[in-house]
């Protein structure tokens, strides 16, 4: 068991140091780096591990195995050589800004609404956090506000090991039963939680937090959150993209969704207008058509399902067998609904899946699927088939 002091307890912006090796042991993904101090964190808690240098050579990994933390790379280092780390300054404050934001928005959870952080990912592009209890709009909007008080407060953040005595009168969140050598992470007034990544030294160092956006997951909640340089980034979008629309939309900023309220007004009554001009023309389809063999049947390119269940519902009356309705399925046969007042569809299925391949199911008096067949072929072998079907009302 090797043991390594872990700079960043005392000192998280410490990004360049010096170490010495106490051992490296090939593996089968890489050489394992044993030091006596790093500055590195491995990967836990919801967090990847941080990225850098070691010697020069590309740290690809970090853990805390049996043997302790070992660092993984592409090559070796001597054993006793005093080697210079060097980490990724921007991941690993982007990581502390992330996960200290995370620490005040569940500390608050737990406070307002008795919600249990039950999930955290600190992922490259996205950071999720996850909670037993559903959350309304304006409860998600609540702790986006109070999250970013507890920043503007510039609250100090301090990292301590509380001796087991300690632990037992202590009130903390924690995900796993702890017994010992527990890291507890404080956001003053607002959070104690067991942890062992880094965090900032004071909340103003995250700067801005939001949450993009949250969905039912579980019975619970998933928040996805911005904060510090993520958060600026996506405010940074969000006032790029309203700032488009408003040009698009010739509406000041505050007014965008006002005019886009008014746009979907307006296209709403342009689509019943178009569906009452689409209806009217199938009307005169339907009127003008006459049914060959007991069917009456239609084919189009481009025909929506609502066509599809409109025409058929109409034009039964005029059929002795079924109304169809077909439309060109991506140029390999039609997708088709079928529909019949007087003959059991569901008895022709095994011939139209057996012997014509077609995918189908449905009821007595209606049928839907693809037909991988050209029109001709439908026109000749459907109306012959229909005829041999038993009555609906037999």
């Amino acid at each position: 068991m090797y043991y390594t002091e872990k700079i960043y307890d005392k000192n998280p912006h410490c990004h360049t140091f010096s170490a010495t090796v106490l051992a490296t042991i090939d593996t089968p993904k890489g050489y394992a780096v044993y030091l006596d101090r790093t500055a590195f964190f491995y990967e836990g808690g919801g967090q990847s591990a941080d990225s850098g240098t070691l010697g020069g050579i590309e740290v690809l990994d970090v853990r805390d195995g049996k043997e302790g933390i070992y660092h993984l790379l592409s090559a070796p280092l001597p054993e006793g050589k005093i080697v210079e780390g060097k980490i990724d300054s921007s991941k690993r404050f982007r990581h502390m800004q992330a996960h200290s934001a995370e620490h005040i928005l569940s500390g608050l959870a737990y406070s307002l609404f008795g919600a249990e952080n039950v999930g955290f990912h600190l992922g490259k592009t996205e950071v999720t956090c996850d909670y037993d209890k559903p959350f309304s709009y304006e409860q998600i909007r609540l702790l986006e506000q109070k999250t970013n008080q507890a920043i503007w407060a510039n609250l100090p953040i301090t990292v301590t090991y509380p001796t087991p005595q300690e632990l037992k009168e202590m009130t903390y969140r924690s995900k796993l039963d702890l017994k010992e050598n527990v890291r507890i992470v404080t956001v003053e007034g607002i959070d104690v939680c067991a942890c062992c990544a880094p965090h900032v030294s004071y909340t103003g160092e995250i700067g801005v937090f939001a949450i993009s956006t949250f969905m039912h997951y579980k019975g619970g909640t998933r928040c996805t959150i911005k904060a510090g340089v993520d958060g600026l980034a996506f405010l940074g979008q969000m006032q790029s993209q309203l700032e488009e629309i408003s040009h698009l939309l010739s509406a000041p900023l505050d007014q965008c969704a006002e005019a886009v309220n008014r746009l979907n007004d307006t296209a709403n009554d342009l689509r019943y207008t178009m569906v009452g001009l689409r209806r009217a023309l199938m009307d005169v389809r339907i009127a003008n058509a006459t049914p060959k063999d007991g069917c009456l049947f239609f084919f189009d390119d481009d025909a929506t399902a609502e066509d599809m269940r409109y025409l058929t519902a109409t034009g039964v009356g005029k059929c002795e067998l079924a109304c169809g309705s077909f439309v060109q399925n991506d140029g390999e046969g039609w997708r088709f609904l079928l529909v019949s007042s007087t003959c059991d569809l569901s008895m022709i299925q095994p011939t139209l899946r057996g012997e014509y391949h077609a995918k189908c199911g449905g009821s007595r008096s209606m049928l839907s699927g693809i037909l991988p067949k050209n029109k001709d072929d439908i026109m000749r072998f459907l109306p012959a088939l229909l005829k041999s079907c038993p009555s609906a009302n037999g």
